[in-house]
């Protein structure tokens, strides 16, 4: 399964230039603990969080691009997502926190 993320993303790399990276760890770090591995090792404004289990939808990276663009700078942008049962056109529940576009700006910085 890592053969096939890490060939999905070096597909697209050249689009983003060079803002877009990708790494896996040796061992299963576990949630909290990939997590803060994650955020040490991001070197833009913005980082994505993502599982060896998840795809990436057709556009949604520019989905998320779009948000920035027009809503300024955010602490946190929750996506919706499906779960599936061995390809994504046999959904088995979607996940969405609210029904539309909520925007909660940044109180503080850290």
């Amino acid at each position: 399964m890592r053969a096939k993320i890490h060939e999905a993303i070096e597909g697209v790399r050249g689009a983003f230039g060079g803002r877009l990276h990708y790494y896996e760890n040796e061992r299963n770090l576990g949630y909290d603990a990939n997590l803060r591995r994650l955020v040490s090792r991001a070197e833009g404004d913005y980082c994505m969080f993502m599982g060896d289990d998840d795809l990436v939808a057709p556009g949604a990276l520019r989905s998320v691009e779009s948000a920035i663009l027009r809503h300024g700078q955010f602490g946190v942008i929750l996506r919706s997502y499906v779960s599936f049962t061995g390809s994504p056109d046999n959904t088995v529940e979607e996940y969405r926190y609210f029904d539309g576009i909520v925007c909660f700006r940044r109180v503080r910085e850290l």
